[in-house]
């Protein structure tokens, strides 16, 4: 592994891994009284906010890395044609199961204005994200899932508009990015 790859260490994952390399850690947690015991045993870990899910916690850290705007795809936070997950997903509910769920959950805004309908954990995370725009009002926060739930607070923008409007930015700027890499 080169010098100046850096590893993106969660304090829940395989020590194996942790220990795979011994330099350039980013050690994290999502508990304040980990961070703290890591600390009295000499161990730095940044906290990374959470929401409960892969998707919350790439924002975490995103935000924690300085990400400015961050672009959320694919997080319709409603169960959009009576799913929960998109085609392919490898643990599909039952029809009977989501149904269930379905007929349980709640309207809320959808992203075009129309209701839609969530259920009680992803309306958790939606409400999460929405708590998270309010409390980095520095950050500008797309929601480019184009169906789904609105996101309180975020900029409703159609993901081939905010990539036609990132490519024109970077050729404009000429980006130089930090020359390491990160890895997962």
């Amino acid at each position: 592994v080169s010098d100046t790859t850096c590893f993106a260490v969660d304090i829940g994952c395989a020590p194996g891994l942790v220990w795979s390399n011994c330099r350039n850690h980013l050690f994290s947690t999502t508990s304040l009284a980990i961070m703290q015991l890591l600390g009295r045993l000499g161990v730095r870990a940044d906290v990374i906010p959470t929401g409960g899910s892969v998707a919350t916690t790439a924002f975490g850290f995103a935000r924690f890395m300085g990400g400015n705007p961050i672009v959320l795809i694919g997080q319709d936070l409603a169960l959009t044609g009576g799913k929960d997950h998109a085609d392919g997903y490898l643990h599909a509910y039952t029809d009977d199961f989501l149904k269930a769920r379905t007929d349980k959950g709640f309207d809320v805004e959808g992203y075009n204005g129309q209701p839609v309908k969530t259920e009680k954990q992803l309306l958790f995370y939606k409400t999460w994200y929405e708590n998270q725009v309010k409390t980095y009002p520095e950050t500008m926060v797309i929601n480019a899932t184009e169906g789904g739930a609105k996101i309180e607070g975020c900029l409703q923008i159609p993901f081939a508009q905010v990539c036609a409007e990132l490519a024109a930015y970077q050729s404009a700027k000429q980006f130089d990015f930090p020359r390491h890499e990160l890895v997962f």
